[in-house]
């Protein structure tokens, strides 16, 4: 992000209205490999809990989220654990989302005999397509022996379905006391992607007016002497769908593509984990599946940065970065988007740390905020000229992602304040390592405006005439994508459906 340039609220001017466009669903890499598909996945049991013992943080789509939330129980508090009693079966089933291969599961237990805890006495596993008709993916009954002290096990058990559902019955001698911790899934995830160019990288921007704080397609696209591909837009979380991006696609897009910074502005990851914003989330991601349109959704961006409020915990202040509550906010926010269906042929989750990150500490690195192949499209990233080469700032993040992903450079540019590496000179690296060393970038987005009104943090690409000359000049190739570029179209992006 550029730190200086904070305003993230803009009115619009005048509508453009040009034919729609398409863009090809093209594999990038296609590689497959073994992931642990349950990982914060949503899940139902019967039946509830006992009382001393319950999940937390249910909504309409889950029971809980202790079983997939990545942590372990421990012998004393038993915060993490849900327990059962009076009961001679119990059942959990878990959500994948949509159907994999499935090789192997775990399920951690626990034994205390002199607290009342037992093992099961069986434990059969399932698997179903849709929930209704199922299919025995494995069933034991040799399960340790019980201990008087506290002891636990992860049960394992292996097969070969496929299923997009599997569901946990366990048998119990009643009325002893079942307690399970994490329960693992794991199976084959192969990569998809969404709408991606098969050669080019396409040319978008954030096309702010040179004279007001206004979206101006017309004006960038005249100093540019090119049109754009995709246009970037920011949306608030708490503001419905329709008022914050859906005009944009009657009104002003005229048929460009679209991709939306939606920031939690003033929210914690903490507390989008704990489901407190899970009625927004659920109404807001209906109405954007009900569009036709194509957008590429990039939610709580920068997530690495200093100045994101969501990497940050009531206990660890502003600027603390804290990785696996973002994990966990991410996941239940694309999991109620799964279940309300906006995770289809349309909706393209971009996650996007900054390059680099700030503080560029061990425990805020990038990769330790990345949620799961499975909950991501595309991967992003922004990119600003901070006094060194784009290759410096792009090569680790390039080569993290690229085989797995499409990428994007979500946003990024250049001031005039650097003089170990001026604006016309880095603008023109940065297109040249788009064009002859990163292929897989996919879309590179201009964020084009004045910043905070200084001639050095002056981000427009007309901040000089020698600035302006070299993204002319930069962009003019046709590997380049402009609005009238001919993309082929290829829809068939998921391998299990």
């Amino acid at each position: 992000m550029f730190k200086s340039f904070t305003k993230r609220q803009f009115s619009l001017l005048a509508p453009l209205f040009i034919p729609l466009m398409f863009l090809a669903n093209t594999e990038i890499g296609a590689a497959t490999s073994r992931e642990e598909l349950s990982l914060g996945k949503f899940y139902s049991f019967a039946p509830t809990p006992a009382e001393s013992y319950m999940d937390a943080r249910g909504n309409e789509f889950t029971a809980g989220t202790k079983l997939t939330d990545e942590d372990r129980g421990i012998v004393y508090p038993m915060t993490e654990w849900v327990a059962w009693s009076y009961t001679n079966a119990t059942t959990i089933t878990i959500d994948l989302g949509r159907n994999y291969p499935i090789e192997e599961a775990t399920i951690g237990l626990r034994s205390h005999t002199d607290w009342g805890i037992y093992y099961p006495q069986a434990v059969k596993v399932e698997t179903s397509p849709n929930g209704a008709t199922w299919s025995t993916f494995a069933e034991t009954d040799n399960l340790p022996q019980d201990t008087v002290e506290y002891s636990t096990t992860d049960l394992r058990v292996t097969g070969n379905r496929n299923g997009r559902f599997v569901r946990f019955v366990f048998s119990l001698d009643y009325p002893d006391f079942l307690f399970v911790d994490e329960i693992r899934v794991w199976g084959l995830y192969t990569d998809t992607a969404k709408h991606v160019p098969p050669a080019g990288c396409m040319h978008g921007a954030f096309p702010i007016s040179t004279d007001n704080p206004y979206m101006n397609i017309a004006n960038f696209e005249t100093l540019a002497k090119k049109t754009i591909r995709m246009v970037l837009w920011y949306a608030d979380w708490e503001v419905d769908f329709e008022s914050s991006i859906g005009y944009l696609y009657d009104l002003v897009l005229g048929g460009r593509l679209l991709e939306v910074g939606w920031l939690p502005e003033f929210t914690t990851a903490e507390s989008i984990a704990k489901g407190s914003h899970d009625a927004f989330l659920k109404k807001w991601l209906t109405d954007c599946a009900k569009r036709n349109e194509k957008i590429w959704l990039r939610p709580m961006n920068e997530f690495n940065g200093s100045w994101t409020f969501y990497n940050s915990t009531t206990t660890n202040g502003r600027y603390g970065g804290n990785p696996k509550e973002f994990r966990r906010a991410w996941r239940r926010m694309y999991n109620i988007a799964e279940q309300v269906g906006a995770t289809g042929d349309n909706q393209i989750f971009v996650w996007s740390p900054n390059l680099p990150s700030y503080p560029q500490t061990q425990e805020n690195r990038f990769q330790a905020y990345y949620p799961g192949h499975n909950y991501v499209d595309w991967v992003g990233a922004s990119c600003y000229n901070n006094g060194t080469t784009p290759v410096t700032l792009l090569d680790a993040w390039y080569n993290e992602y690229a085989t797995r992903k499409p990428l994007m450079i979500v946003e990024g540019g250049s001031t005039e304040e650097y003089t170990a590496t001026p604006k016309p000179q880095w603008t023109t690296a940065l297109y040249e390592a788009l064009q002859t060393k990163y292929p897989q970038i996919k879309a590179m987005i201009w964020f084009n405006p004045q910043g905070g009104g200084a001639d050095q943090s002056d981000l427009r690409i007309d901040s000089s005439q020698k600035a302006l000359e070299a993204y002319q000049k930069a962009i003019a190739p046709s590997y380049f994508l402009d609005f009238n570029a001919s993309i082929d179209e290829w829809k068939n992006f998921d391998n299990y459906e």
